[in-house]
Formats: structure tokens, sequence, C-alpha cells
């Protein structure tokens, strides 16, 4: 199997569409914009894609052959090979619920089909900006950010490990974007964070991005705090956000 490629030695994006046009499309777009392309119809090919060096980001169709995009999706998130790869999913006539499903199964962002060559570059130059900040993080060259371990409610989070424990020996498994939140919510506890403030916390300021991503990201943070007993400690503030206690209390709804 053939995977095409333009030759660009910074980012390399992997494009994973069943329709060559769609795929053509893309390629230019990227290209002019001055990415490197990995092209993939279905999964067979997008799977030895993955073998060589891990591309900065997946561009994933919510239809392919054989599979659908989402349950692919979950394949790559459930991969620790693959799990941190940012993945931007693409439809063509998405409704919300559609977005909403793809961000709750793991995707770092939606775009609609017919999109914009402005758009599509520009949220995907966002999505690389987040990752490469979390990588800082990670690595501790982020000077602006406190990088100590933070402990609340007997959860602890390390930024430089970015490994999260409750009881000192169990761990909780998150994506980078919950894990961030997480840090906002530990660092600040019994504070009201708004869905807005969330957001420019993530992504800095974008009116194009869905508040509702904060509540998918909250969704998954409560699932695995769930496993641990702890779920109760991150509340909602009717009308107003999302806050961490450090105590256990009845969350409101």
């Amino acid at each position: 199997m053939d995977i095409q490629s333009t030759q660009y030695p910074h980012h390399t994006i992997l494009i994973v569409d069943h329709d060559a046009s769609s795929r053509a499309l893309l390629t230019g777009i990227l290209r002019d914009a001055g990415f490197e392309c990995l092209e993939a119809w279905d999964i067979s090919t997008a799977s030895l894609a993955l073998e060589g060096r891990p591309p900065e980001a997946i561009l994933l169709d919510s239809v392919l052959q054989g599979t659908n995009g989402l349950e692919y999706l979950i394949r790559l998130k459930e991969d620790r090979r693959t799990c941190d790869i940012p993945v931007i999913m693409m439809s063509a006539g998405a409704t919300i619920d559609d977005r909403v499903a793809g961000l709750e199964r793991g995707a770092d962002d939606f775009i609609g089909k017919p999109f914009s060559q402005s758009e599509c570059v520009a949220r995907l130059r966002a999505v690389l900006r987040r990752r490469a900040r979390q990588l800082r993080l990670q690595s501790g060259r982020d000077e602006t950010d406190d990088t100590a371990p933070v402990e609340c409610g007997g959860l602890r989070l390390d930024p430089l490990t970015r490994r999260v424990t409750v009881g000192g020996d169990r761990y909780i498994r998150l994506g980078p974007s919950e894990f961030q939140l997480l840090k906002i919510f530990l660092r600040n506890p019994d504070r009201v964070h708004s869905r807005d403030d969330l957001l420019a916390s993530l992504r800095g300021p974008n009116p194009a991005i869905l508040s509702r991503t904060i509540d998918v990201y909250v969704r998954r943070i409560r699932q695995a705090l769930q496993w641990h007993g702890c779920d109760s400690l991150l509340q909602t503030v009717h009308r107003s956000g999302y806050r961490f206690s450090g105590s256990h209390r009845e969350r409101s709804r």
C-alpha cells in the first residue's frame, strides 16, 4: 500500500478519508500552509502510516470503508502509542450531536464539510499549539507555569510526569485536555470557573469553539474519578460553571 506524502520537515499531518478528491483537496491546502501530509483511505493504510514516525495530528473523516470514523477514533485513543496524537474529526452535514459525540470519544476538534481553507488551517494550528504547550508542561520547560505537584481532596497531580494518583498509589488516566482542566481545578479549590474561562485557559479566546466542549471534558474527568469514588469532588454550579472541592459533598445539577 502506498502512503502518499509531500516533503516538509516540520509537521506531519495524517489525513484519513475514503474520498480521493477530499484527500487531494486537504493535501493541497495543508501543503500550501507548509505541512507534510500522509494520506490514508482506510484503517489498513492509516495503521501503516502510524507504524513510522507518528504524525503531529490526524484529520479523520467520520466515514471510512469497513468501519466508521468514531470507532477508529476510539481505537486510536485507547492505544498508548497514539492516544496523545491530536485528532480533528471531519464530517459532512454534521449536527451539534455529531460534534459532541466526536468530542466525547476523544476528538480534539471537529470540522464540518465543506470547510474553508482558512478554517481548516486555523483549527489545525490551534490544536498543534495546544499540543506543543502540553509537551512543554510535561517537560517542565514552560517557566510561566508552576510545575510543582499539587494535592487536593486526596488527589495528587504531578505536571512533570503527567500523573494523577488517588490514595498515593492508584493512577487515574486522563487525556491531555482533561489533565489540564484538572490541574486548573486542583490549583484553585472551591473557586467557581465559568465555561468561557476554562475554554480560554485551554485554547485561548476562540468563539468558534463550542462551550459544550468543557462539559464533555468535565464528564470524562468525572468518569475517571468515579472509579475511585471521588467524582463528587468536581461539582456543577448552576448557571455558573464548575468547581473542585477538597471535601466530598453532593454536587449540584
